[in-house]
């Protein structure tokens, strides 16, 4: 019919990656090493990404009498799940640092592998309802709408997660 039109949008990202870096640390230096020493310590990130969304509308347009209606119903829906992985050392140990003496470096010292010490998460989920109504009568326009939100998300780092969910009406006119 030429009165009703539906649409849908409609994404999907993911992305993994992999940070990794040799990072160094001034502030241990020893008095007695005459800041010779330059201490490293290695670092790493792994940070994996998904992202969904999908928006689904019903649009109709039609009179009735001298008002000219467009009239919009529709869902979405959105999700972001977020994973993150730390890997690095022991930062209150002194031994977990690499010395490099600047002044007569060697070169080629292994870089120990690092555990997994942290996560960090996030997921965030939201579905939402709406209806508009756009109405034209001669030179006047006005529109009211409605929209019911529906909210959860999960997030911490290290063990620690907090949860919340909220959802609310939000009137448009």
């Amino acid at each position: 019919h030429d009165w009703l039109t539906i649409r849908q949008d409609a994404r999907y990202v993911t992305t993994n990656s992999r940070w990794t870096s040799l990072l160094s640390h001034a502030s241990l230096a020893s008095p007695d090493e005459n800041a010779r020493v330059l201490y490293r310590y290695p670092f790493s990130l792994t940070d994996n990404v998904q992202i969904f969304g999908l928006d689904t509308a019903l649009e109709a347009t039609f009179d009735t009498g001298p008002v000219a209606h467009t009239f919009n119903l529709g869902v979405d829906y959105f999700r972001d799940n977020d994973s993150s992985f730390y890997h690095q050392v022991d930062y209150a140990d002194p031994a977990s640092y690499i010395g490099l003496d600047l002044f007569d470096p060697v070169y080629g010292t292994a870089i120990p592998a690092q555990p997994d010490v942290a996560q960090s998460l996030t997921h965030i989920g939201n579905t939402g309802v709406y209806a508009q109504d756009h109405m034209k009568w001669g030179a006047f326009t006005f529109t009211a709408g409605l929209r019911w939100d529906n909210d959860d998300t999960l997030s911490g780092y290290g063990g620690f997660f907090t949860q919340q969910h909220a959802n609310a009406v939000t009137p448009r006119a």
